[in-house]
């Protein structure tokens, strides 16, 4: 899931983030000679995401990373999967807090379906008449993952040329999925997923190293990702 986001770089631990809501008023036609202007409005809530911090480290010989060429490689790798996974666990217990303004309640297309795809179809199909957003990435808890794959060779062409994700994600419910459209989810990274070897306390005298894998990230799902959600049954 963390791989699968878009990352945006900051240069500073304290952001400000403007989230749009409450979109009011239609622009229905073209607008006459001498008649009133379409107004259209929508409200601006600030909100201001705290950097959280997610670390890890792991200690070895000096002689194991000297003598075996792969292990520093190898370790690297081990704390980047390990903060990765952490950091997709969090994110996603965030996403699966959020309350959608599309709901099972309010779907209207193709809702006559008993499959996961009839599901995904009649979602994608409201999300983007109702909302203006085109889910491309779907999170299912494992029954639902499965299933979803034992249908696909029915439904091959719309999956290919919609060009979407599904991976499974234990933070979603059994029985629930969740659709989304990536670009309103962003990651914002101050500090990449940075990987540095070193000594802390006795670790020169009994000839041990220290390698930390560190990362500063934080996310604000609020606003208009509400209308490029789907979270229900």
């Amino acid at each position: 899931l963390y791989d699968l986001l878009p990352k945006i770089k900051v240069d500073s631990k304290t952001i400000v983030i403007t989230n749009e809501s409450g979109d009011d008023g239609t622009i229905a036609a073209a607008t006459a000679e001498g008649a009133a202007k379409n107004q259209i409005d929508k409200d601006d809530a600030v909100s201001t995401p705290t950097m959280a911090k997610y670390t890890a480290f792991v200690k070895i010989s000096r002689e194991m990373l000297d003598d075996i060429p792969f292990v520093s490689n190898q370790i690297s790798e081990v704390l980047r999967r390990r903060l990765s996974k952490a950091i997709s666990t969090i994110i996603g217990d965030a996403i699966v807090g959020l309350t959608p303004n599309l709901v099972a309640a309010g779907l209207t297309a193709g809702t006559t379906g008993t499959t996961i795809f009839d599901c995904i179809k009649a979602v994608t199909a409201d999300m983007e008449l109702i909302n203006g957003y085109t889910p491309n990435l779907w999170l299912f808890n494992q029954p639902e993952y499965a299933k979803a794959y034992i249908e696909a060779n029915n439904n091959s062409t719309w999956f290919d040329t919609k060009d979407v994700n599904i991976i499974g994600n234990r933070s979603v419910a059994v029985g629930k999925i969740v659709g989304l459209d990536t670009s309103m989810f962003p990651i914002y990274v101050y500090k990449d997923l940075d990987i540095q070897i070193g000594y802390e306390n006795d670790d020169f005298t009994k000839n041990l190293v220290t390698i930390r894998g560190e990362s500063r990230l934080a996310h604000s799902f609020v606003g208009n990702c509400l209308d490029a959600i789907y979270y229900d049954t």
